[in-house]
């Protein structure tokens, strides 16, 4: 049995070998310079020539997983977070308030982010352009614990704040010698603008004549700037404005020909700038002011019954002005590195960037992560990452099952402002998508 599994196999090798002479001979140009037999070749059509069809046709690349033709729908992301409460200590029958968890302050943060539709056209990876449609909203709360637990501070900040934009986007991308361009011009409109300046005061001081006084005041200014008016007839009032977010990639690995002396130095790097302003002409003009002082400058007697003014009464007031709005500006330095084989089956990704937003009182923060990527023909993508984006510990899983004419994508996260809160439920992130077309 063993021999004559040995003869068939020797059999359909020697068969193609002499497959592989015949297809030679014929495309050879210089053929007539060659000796060989007298008999020209004959096909099974009778013709001198190679048949047609995908008889001797080169094989089909696998698909590179980029669609000429994409169309999203109801694409959004969704997130939560404190630093105060787990998930764990939410769902409990009775709340433990830990004053030692308070005194480190809280905080909250909120995002919303949907694109009910948008198109995009790609031409071999070397050029594309799309349009999209979307609307996002953020918000933050930080209340200094100095404030909550009423401690000793002098001049302690918290912060309340939110924004919401609506925008159409117009994305493109195109291949200069080995430098991917990337560019996103967005015209978008702002709906809200709402920020704080919260400043609280707790302290004692000598007067005069030696002796010791408290003075504790907390002072509240909220402005909301809105697109419409908050009394009166509905108009929408707001102006629009432009910003662009651009960005490249670079083989740089290959280019200085560190892939080819070490193939497991394989990677590309990148550098990507988000809504730099370009035209700065998204204004609001409608406004409303809420404002309100506890205690006072002046020394209070506590037990002497000097109270009547320590609580004045809030103050609201609408109006009329131009509020500037200018969108999160980020810049990110990034690489991805395949470190073990051709297929790129494993890569990693880490980055580095500086964020700027007018919503807080200090606008600069750092962001930072890494993340790995499992990718399986890209047919389907496991994302495992970890890092602090947007003033948020941010740890999440993303899925994507990609095949070919439909595309689904899910992705889960833990987030909160503190480290170890953002492990242990202090915030969910959830992120989904779906698209097809070929």
């Amino acid at each position: 049995m063993k021999k004559l599994l040995l003869l068939i196999l020797t059999f359909t090798a020697l068969s193609f070998m002499v497959f592989a002479q015949e297809v030679h001979w014929a495309d050879n140009p210089d053929a007539e310079s060659i000796n060989y037999p007298n008999e020209e070749p004959v096909w099974q059509d009778g013709e001198d020539t190679l048949p047609e069809g995908d008889v001797f046709a080169k094989e089909k690349e696998p698909w590179n997983g980029i669609r000429r033709v994409e169309i999203g729908v109801l694409n959004g992301k969704l997130s939560f977070s404190n630093d105060f409460m787990t998930a764990k200590q939410f769902f409990n029958k009775v709340v433990v308030v830990d004053l030692d968890e308070l005194k480190k302050g809280l905080g909250l943060n909120f995002a919303l982010g949907l694109s009910p539709v948008f198109f995009n056209f790609n031409n071999n990876d070397q050029w594309g352009f799309g349009l999209s449609l979307g609307v996002d909203a953020i918000g933050a709360v930080r209340l200094s614990g100095n404030m909550i637990t009423f401690s000793m501070a002098n001049m302690d900040r918290s912060d309340v704040s939110a924004a919401a934009y609506a925008e159409v986007a117009v994305p493109g991308f195109f291949r200069y010698d080995k430098f991917k361009i990337k560019v996103r011009p967005a015209f978008f409109y702002p709906i809200m603008f709402a920020k704080s300046d919260i400043t609280y005061t707790f302290k004692t001081e000598a007067n005069s004549e030696g002796t010791k006084e408290t003075i504790l005041m907390m002072n509240m200014d909220m402005m909301i700037h809105t697109a419409f008016p908050l009394e009166g007839d509905f108009s929408l009032t707001g102006r629009p404005g432009v910003d662009i977010s651009f960005g490249a990639e670079y083989p740089l690995a290959e280019v200085i020909g560190l892939t080819e002396a070490y193939p497991f130095l394989d990677f590309i790097v990148g550098l990507d700038f988000y809504n730099v302003p370009l035209i700065p002409t998204g204004a609001l003009y409608n406004y409303q002011e809420m404002a309100m002082t506890i205690g006072s400058e002046e020394a209070i007697d506590f037990f002497g019954g000097d109270l009547e003014n320590f609580f004045n009464e809030a103050e609201t007031k609408n109006g009329e002005a131009r509020k500037t709005i200018l969108r999160p500006f980020k810049v990110h330095a990034w690489a991805e590195w395949w470190p073990f084989d051709e297929a790129r089956f494993i890569s990693f990704i880490p980055t580095l960037g500086l964020a700027v937003s007018p919503l807080y009182y200090q606008p600069v923060s750092f962001d930072g992560g890494v993340a790995a990527k499992f990718d399986v023909s890209k047919v389907f993508v496991v994302q495992i990452g970890t890092g602090y984006l947007d003033r948020v510990w941010n740890h999440s899983l993303d899925l994507c099952l990609n095949a070919r004419a439909v595309e689904f994508n899910f992705g889960l996260s833990l987030q909160s402002a503190r480290y170890l809160k953002s492990w242990a439920g202090g915030g969910f992130g959830l992120d989904w998508g779906f698209k097809f077309g070929w």
